[in-house]
């Protein structure tokens, strides 16, 4: 197949500078990808429907394959929401090797937390590294610690910690996101 007129190009004095244009499947030509602005409306949605979008994302929905998931896919892979998402894993593990007087806010399994310590390190470390990285794989991560049902949280998950962040650290590889490979 030609890559010749994939790309619908919108008038480069159009386009945002700073990283806020989107990719995306056009509507009326699925083999076609389309540059677009950034809009605030892109942002709210993102925001909004984060979750639903996360799990899309986590799930292996390509990015382009939505307007909506473009753009969470921005905000999830840029370097302020990545720090973020590492303070956060890195909050937990430092809350599951120490005791407080007073319990957590959100009860979590801690046993589980300190067991998968070093994949959590990497995981961490992959968050912050300047490399380039998939969204699927901080989708992952941003939902692991915030679904209640799964192992961070509920004894009743049968999913393994260690397993599952293996697995998000393996989606984290630059070599693997940049080349496609799941």
């Amino acid at each position: 197949m030609s890559h010749a007129g994939v790309f619908h190009r919108t008038p480069s004095s159009a386009l945002p500078r700073d990283g806020e244009t989107l990719v995306f499947c056009d509507h009326d030509h699925a083999d076609r990808l389309v540059l677009a602005r950034r809009r605030l409306l892109d942002r709210v949605l993102a925001r909004l429907f984060g979750p639903t979008l996360d799990r899309r994302l986590a799930a292996g929905d390509p990015p382009e394959s939505a307007r909506t998931l473009a753009a969470r896919a921005s905000y999830l892979t840029s370097t302020p929401a990545r720090a973020a998402l590492a303070r956060d894993w890195e909050l937990l593990l430092f809350e599951a090797n120490h005791v407080h007087p007073h319990p957590a806010k959100v009860p979590f399994r801690r046993n589980r937390v300190r067991r998968a310590e070093t994949e959590v390190s990497a995981l961490v470390g992959r968050l912050i590294a300047p490399a380039p990285v998939a969204a699927r794989g901080i989708a992952a991560a941003q939902l692991l610690l915030t679904d209640s049902t799964g192992p961070v949280y509920s004894r009743l998950s049968t999913e393994g910690l260690q397993d599952r962040l293996q697995q998000v650290i393996a989606w984290l590889d630059p070599e693997r996101s940049l080349f496609g490979l799941s």
